[in-house]
């Protein structure tokens, strides 16, 4: 029977999928509604000192689309600004939460002002939350974005609120760090025991015929299912060189992607995105499938697979240059549609013969079978 329980920070979690922190988890409700569709914990929306910071501006949502011939990239691209309350007020709503909800329920806070960390952490432990997420990589307005020595900065936050905490923290990355393992090393040393990898990123929309910023006129931070990768990257590096708890959080639209995490060595994988985008049933359809793959994988709980792949990642100097594999065209799927003779830059395709097949100028690359839109191409290895 597939068992998706964890262990996260001391608490047991009924699985490995976290609601990330966001409008998704603003209120009760909608907290109790990410609960009953199998939620392992939430983190609530989160809560900054800064008073422009606590009222989002409309229009602040909008869907990028990119589109190449049967490629489609889309992005969210998100003005969402933190919790509209203070402290206070945001004390009193996670307090109501841990009476509605039986699973953990974690703060998220964002200060500008070093001196406001303490106070507000706090006040926020206070309500009987299980962790905080220290969130010093807000897109719209963080320590990670003020420029200067951001990296000192972010572990000197660290070690004054440690002095204060008396719950668990999660501190919270943004990916456009300089380096996220030397950062993640530093924060372990001071004693940090978990890590969120990654915050959205912040970037820039243009409107080419106002030649402005669109929505609010600003930057944004921005996410989608490419965001994947780079989190892989960087969780499969650090996993295995430093002892923190990792909560994965980017790209995440399926359960596969929530297996990949794992397999990169992340303790749990967070939601959000997603739920914008297809409602919090998502959270339910993630849980049914990853039982599926589970029992058809005859893995009882994923912490038997986490962190696999780690060490089957290959150096430089590890890849094997000399084999070699060569695309074959299944001419009952074949087309002839020509995609991939226009695209090759190698002209190493041809259907003079009335039938698609490589020639000499084929370097064996292996793009024609991505850009295949009927899927009649493979890559074989030679003989």
């Amino acid at each position: 029977m597939a068992n998706l329980e964890v262990s996260f920070l001391g608490k047991r979690l009924s699985s490995f999928i976290i609601v990330g922190s966001a409008g998704i988890t603003d209120t009760v409700d909608k907290m109790m509604r990410a609960e009953d569709h199998g939620a392992g914990a939430v983190i609530a929306k989160g809560l900054s000192d800064l008073a422009l910071m606590r009222k989002s501006p409309s229009p602040r949502f909008s869907l990028l689309q990119r589109n190449l011939a049967n490629m489609k990239s889309t992005t969210l691209y998100s003005y969402e600004q933190a919790a509209g309350l203070g402290p206070e007020e945001y004390a009193k709503e996670l307090a109501r939460a841990k009476e509605r909800l039986s699973i953990p329920v974690f703060a998220n806070v964002d200060c500008l002002d070093q001196e406001n960390w303490t106070d507000y952490i706090r006040c926020v432990q206070d309500a009987g939350i299980d962790g905080i997420e220290v969130n010093v990589s807000c897109p719209h307005g963080s320590l990670s974005f003020l420029g200067g020595s951001v990296e000192t900065e972010l572990v000197e936050v660290v070690c004054a609120i440690q002095d204060v905490a008396t719950v668990p923290l999660i501190v919270k990355l943004s990916p456009q760090l300089t380096s996220p393992l030397q950062v993640v090393q530093s924060l372990h040393d001071v004693g940090a025991r978990a890590v969120t990898l990654f915050n959205r990123f912040t970037g820039l929309e243009i409107d080419i015929n106002s030649k402005a910023s669109i929505m609010h006129g600003g930057y944004a931070g921005f996410g989608g299912m490419w965001s994947l990768h780079y989190g892989l990257r960087w969780i499969s590096l650090i996993s295995p060189q430093i002892p923190v708890e990792i909560s994965a959080s980017g790209g995440v639209s399926g359960f596969e992607d929530v297996v990949k995490y794992i397999l990169a060595g992340a303790g749990t994988v967070q939601v959000c995105s997603a739920i914008y985008l297809q409602g919090y049933s998502i959270i339910s359809k993630i849980t049914a499938d990853l039982k599926r793959y589970m029992e058809k994988e005859k893995i009882g709980n994923l912490e038997e697979i986490r962190g696999m792949v780690c060490d089957r990642i290959k150096g430089m100097d590890q890849v094997d240059r000399t084999t070699c594999y060569e695309p074959y065209i299944d001419q009952d799927r074949c087309t002839g549609c020509g995609i991939c003779i226009s695209r090759c830059i190698h002209r190493g395709l041809d259907g003079s013969g009335g039938s698609v097949a490589p020639n000499d100028h084929c370097v064996n690359c292996g793009l024609c079978v991505a850009l295949c839109p009927h899927g009649a191409i493979t890559m074989r290895k030679s003989l």
